[in-house]
């Protein structure tokens, strides 16, 4: 008996397939091997949740993770990725957070107003 074989490829699966977009806030969990590390990554919810919501869960050689680790270091250093950061946050403080004629100071203390206290444990 015979089985025919079929060359369909699963578009999740496929290497020329646009690679998946996930929004997360933050980490929620890691697990740490010498082989492989696995990452879960989360969603702030705002329903007083202690942690995040995890979303996704990534799995990769710890080696390769920790070259991507060292690649972020060299790109967050960078005085010109600095520099632009800088240039666009303010510019988002500006035009979201903030009245006309604001100094940087009172832009600084409005946006510190809108950051939620953490609550101190009891």
């Amino acid at each position: 008996m015979t089985t025919k074989r079929t060359n369909k490829l699963n578009t999740a699966q496929s290497p020329t397939a646009a690679p998946l977009n996930i929004f997360a806030d933050q980490p929620s969990a890691i697990q740490v091997g010498p082989y492989v590390t696995k990452f879960t990554l989360g969603v702030i919810e705002e329903d007083d949740s202690e942690f995040p919501r995890p979303v996704v869960t990534v799995a990769m050689p710890t080696v390769n993770l920790i070259r991507m680790v060292n690649d972020l270091q060299v790109i967050f250093s960078d005085p010109e990725f600095k520099k632009d950061s800088a240039k666009s946050l303010t510019s988002d403080v500006k035009k979201y957070f903030s009245s006309p004629g604001l100094s940087k100071t009172e832009l600084s203390q409005q946006l510190v107003k809108r950051i939620p206290k953490a609550e101190s444990s009891k």
